[in-house]
């Protein structure tokens, strides 16, 4: 049957060109790709403080029609966590006004205490973050009018050059100037010298660093053993600040000690050690200077480790220390001195973290992937992107082997048999997957496709992961079907389409791994309290969301029982008001990001040292703790350097699977986690977010986004109308098969019914309006995507073919359901004149192949009076009588409704009334007579026919004739745009 309806499709396309290019071509400029505007110059801030603790905050280089909001919070120290005014964890936003003098936005917030830290990042029309040094987890941070017994707080070291870096604390945003000179001692009095040798002091502005809201000076470099001495001064207030630990007017003073060996890396032969293991570590020191014996000395902590004297060449050596680590657990300084002629060079050389397992439960990691890929079928069974395949099979090469990054990821896990792990695979990716394997001859409307690689490629990672389904190491998780934004559709009043696709994702799941999943990948963690109960009714009972943005960042969040003092690091239930509970795992956002934006770009063995050694911090503080990572499964591969970020997650499971045969760590499923753990807390009230702490890159009021959930609205109105009209529920599960994608299965539906879904009307065939019915509500929901509006216009800015794809599928069903409500016409009026009225009705929606009554509400109307009926029209000619005085010749209004209701529809384009949609309005010539039923006229019979209008807020479609092809037409546009959309070089995301 797809042959038949591909050829079909093919034969239109020249007459498609001509129909459809122009239309395409006016599409409405929401459709051309935007970026969202920075402003002219360079992005920058700067800040002032008052004596009464105000901190105004201004941005510059912003748009002015930009709306800017200032995100800040309070910190213990910088770079800490951040605390609101009333001390519960997460942030404050203050809207910044644009003050057209100064070409900046500028905020005001406070009054702090003194010293207080305050942190503050910048969210740029809702979806842009602009962080200190573009660096995505930096903000700037500023103490509040330090105390005096904190200003002059100092840090002091030699660098390997000779130099010396100074930092203080000072009165933000003062200048400082460091007034410093060369002596013969640290004792204060003796007397300064400038570095061209006369008596006085040398002058060098600080610089203020936002990182650490500290001030920075770099003097030198000096001779070894120079002392060097000093003292700050503040030009604002006129402060002279001395070393107040000493005395009142006492000097600061180091001694520049270095020597021309200095240490260059550290590694040792574990990234972290039990109590009583033997520690082997390796230092590589570089000699600037000639050979030379040198006394080295290795400090743990405060402990020496190592003291001999070695004969260092010049150029690099390694230096191998051997030791017991018998030390209490923690996480300790390694110190290299090196000692020449009486001074000694101390520089840290890295960390030593040791644990002690005993008696402690080890933390359970937690990791979820969540595959996805959007819907790249059209609507005749052609593939417009190839992006399934290729991340399946073509990513990059590994052992030898060309393999995609799903691929990849099934190859790694496979290799470490004692890492567990969770995995979203989206149904709609199960499904393009399975598509593609029961299609004989795939058809792509692009190049790059390797069908038979990627079919082989496709066959073994399926089977791949379905060993460790049933090995019991992979726990698949399911979503709504098309990866909707559940948040933005409940709120829209679609929920019925939420529970469609989430049973409809539960059947493919079990489909394809023969599992019925209990847990659930919110997609884009984009969740609202309306969901617990969509989850209950699915069979759901677990999912997975964002700490900071469901717990740290929101302000109405109640504690039932239990309390949150395990942070993201506790098994949690969440309780709406109807008291059913499901268990919500919160990700460790940062960690989360780590894997995101740091670990697959960079060296495996920093990547390896980051996270085991960010793991044991948490063990050490929580043992027995869950750690859960959440984030994109293919796209840390496919989005870094190929091959290096293969290596990067290879890397992550060596050293998991390592740590976790030491026993202070232990990878698990959702599911296990949740039954070896209590329960920490039961929450309510958490807010409707997302991990990006909003809904904005989905709904941020650009016209592209707009016009999608237009058309996602305006199809569903359409669609909701013509079920009601056939009688049939709204928002069906539909039978889906694999060689029937993207439409309903042909089988299923003619089993589930007993009728073709094919049938032969005046010679012509087409699809049964019923199988169209289940098919056109598929299609509904591949638009309700998240992947679409995504994409559409700033902050992602994605291809176009994006922003056309739902809409080729939305006005796929406005264009097939017009042609429905213009198949059921009033085509004669008979009255007595006595009060009575028989209307004829032509229902050419219906064939004897596939009986459909039609239900409708009638508005008959003389001109003065209306009378209202619910009716149930039968295949062919069905005639209605009403209650209404009507003249011989005069006229009378038929007005069809489909018999809807505004909660049916949610948020709906065309508003309804009391007796529905309104699909039709017909006027028609009162013929004197007896009111019985008239026998449909003959083609060649004389007959007057109404036109129909149907009226949308953009359009009148005026149509006199159903046409068959409609539906081909639409795929004759789908085919066009993919073509275009292919040209201009498109990508996925």
């Amino acid at each position: 049957m797809n042959n038949r309806r591909r050829a079909l499709a093919l034969g239109l396309l020249v007459l498609v060109l001509a129909v459809v290019v122009v239309p395409l071509v006016n599409m409405p400029v929401v459709l051309k790709s935007a970026r969202a505007q920075q402003g002219s110059g360079q992005v920058y801030s700067n800040f002032t403080v008052s004596w009464s603790g105000n901190l105004t905050v201004y941005l510059y280089g912003v748009s002015p029609s930009s709306k800017v909001l200032l995100w800040w919070g309070i910190e213990p120290y910088p770079q800490g966590p951040w605390y609101t005014t009333s001390g519960k964890p997460g942030n404050m936003e203050t809207p910044m006004t644009y003050n057209s003098t100064l070409k900046a936005f500028v905020a005001t917030i406070g009054p702090f205490e003194n010293g207080t830290y305050v942190a503050y990042v910048f969210n740029v029309n809702g979806t842009i973050w602009i962080n200190y040094n573009n660096h995505a987890f930096w903000n700037w941070n500023v103490i509040i009018n330090p105390p005096m017994d904190i200003i002059g707080y100092t840090k002091a070291w030699v660098l390997p050059n000779g130099s010396i870096v100074i930092t203080t604390i000072g009165r933000p945003p003062d200048q400082m100037i460091l007034w410093w000179g060369l002596t013969s001692g640290p004792q204060t009095g003796l007397p300064w010298y400038t570095t061209a040798g006369t008596s006085g002091a040398n002058q060098t502005v600080m610089t203020y660093n936002p990182l650490w809201g500290n001030y920075t000076a770099v003097i030198g470099p000096f001779e070894p053993g120079q002392w060097v001495q000093w003292v700050y001064h503040d030009v604002y207030t006129g402060w002279w600040i001395h070393n107040s630990n000493v005395s009142s007017s006492a000097n600061f003073a180091i001694q520049d000690v270095y020597t021309p060996v200095h240490a260059v890396a550290m590694h040792t032969s574990q990234l972290v050690y039990e109590v009583g293991q033997q520690v082997v570590m390796n230092v590589t020191v570089q000699n600037e200077g000639p050979v030379m014996n040198y006394t080295i000395a290795l400090q743990v902590g405060t402990e020496a480790v190592s003291n001999r004297t070695v004969e260092l060449p010049s150029g690099y050596s390694n230096l191998t220390f051997t030791f017991p680590a018998n030390f209490p657990m923690g996480i300790y300084n390694v110190f290299l001195l090196v000692g020449l002629k009486g001074l000694w060079q101390n520089s840290t050389v890295g960390q030593l973290y040791i644990v002690n397992t005993t008696g402690r439960k080890p933390l359970s990691v937690v990791i979820v992937w969540n595959m996805h890929q959007p819907l790249y079928l059209e609507p005749n069974g052609t593939w417009g992107q190839p992006w399934v395949q290729m991340h399946t099979g073509q990513d990059l090469y590994w052992n030898g082997s060309l393999v995609g990054a799903y691929e990849l990821q099934a190859m790694l896990l496979n290799e470490f048999p004692n890492v567990n792990v969770s995995i979203d695979f989206t149904p709609v990716l199960l499904y393009q997957w399975e598509a593609f394997l029961h299609q004989g001859s795939p058809t792509f409307m692009g190049s790059g496709v390797l069908v038979s690689h990627d079919q082989q490629a496709t066959e073994e990672t399926l089977a791949l992961y379905k060993k460790l389904v049933q090995e019991g190491r992979l726990q698949v998780l399911t979503v709504p079907f098309y990866h909707p934004l559940e948040a933005l559709v409940y709120d829209n009043g679609w929920q019925s389409d939420l529970l469609a696709q989430l049973l409809m994702g539960e059947n493919m799941t079990y489909t394809v791994f023969g599992v019925r999943a209990n847990g659930v990948w919110t997609p884009e963690m984009g969740f609202n309290m309306g969901l617990p109960w969509l989850y209950a009714d699915a069979g759901i009972n677990v999912t997975v969301l964002d700490y900071q943005a469901f717990i740290q960042m929101a302000p109405a969040l109640t504690v039932v029982s239990g309390n949150t003092s395990l942070g993201p690091y506790g098994i949690y239930v969440v309780q709406n008001s109807l008291g059913q509970r499901m268990y919500v795992l919160f990700r460790d956002t940062a960690l989360s990001n780590m894997f995101s934006f740091i670990f697959f770009s960079q060296s495996p063995q920093l990547t390896q040292q980051m996270l085991l050694q960010y793991l044991v911090k948490v063990y050490m503080e929580h043992p027995g703790a869950v750690v859960v990572v959440a984030l994109d499964g293919e796209n840390p591969i496919i989005f870094n350097p190929m091959p290096l970020s293969a290596k990067d997650l290879y890397a992550i499971y060596q050293a998991l699977s390592e740590a976790e045969g030491e026993g202070w760590l232990v990878t698990q499923t959702v599911n296990q986690a949740i039954e070896t753990h209590q329960v920490a807390a039961v929450l309510t009230n958490l807010p409707e977010e997302s991990w990006a702490t909003n809904l904005n890159n989905w709904n941020n009021g650009y016209p592209a986004k707009v016009y999608i959930w237009d058309n996602v609205s305006l199809a569903r109105e359409y669609l909701v109308a013509y079920s009601a009209m056939l009688g049939m529920p709204i928002s069906p599960v539909v039978p889906l098969s694999f060689a029937h994608a993207p439409n309903a299965s042909v089988s299923a539906f003619e089993a589930m019914t007993g009728e073709p879904a094919y049938v032969t009307v005046n010679g012509v065939t087409e699809a049964n309006p019923l199988y169209m019915y289940y098919t056109m509500w598929n299609w509904l929901y591949v638009s309700e995507g998240s992947d679409w509006t995504w994409q559409a216009g700033p902050p992602n800015n994605g291809p176009q073919w994006f922003w056309v794809q739902p809409v080729i599928y939305d006005q796929a069903i406005v264009s097939y359901v017009r042609q429905a409500f213009s198949k059921v016409t009033p085509f004669s009026v008979v009255t007595n004149g006595q009060g009575k009225v028989l209307i004829n009705f032509y229902n050419n929606l219906t064939s004897a192949q596939a009986p459909l009554p039609v239900h409708l509400y009638l508005v008959i109307s003389n001109g003065t009076a209306n009378v209202s009926e619910y009716v149930t029209l039968g295949e062919q000619v069905s005639a209605v009588t009403a209650n209404i005085t009507v003249a011989p010749g005069s006229a009378v209004t038929v007005y069809l409704y489909a018999p809807v209701t505004q909660p049916e529809l949610g948020a709906a384009v065309t508003p309804v009334s009391n007796n529905g949609l309104l699909i039709g309005e017909y006027t028609l010539t009162a013929q004197k007579g007896v009111v019985t039923t008239t026998a449909p006229p003959s083609p060649s019979t004389a007959s007057t026919f109404t036109t129909l209008t149907v009226t949308t807020p953009s359009t009148t479609v005026t149509t006199t004739e159903t046409s068959t092809t409609a539906i081909w037409v639409v795929v004759g546009i789908v085919i066009v745009a993919v073509i275009i959309a292919v040209l201009i070089g498109v990508s996925r995301r």
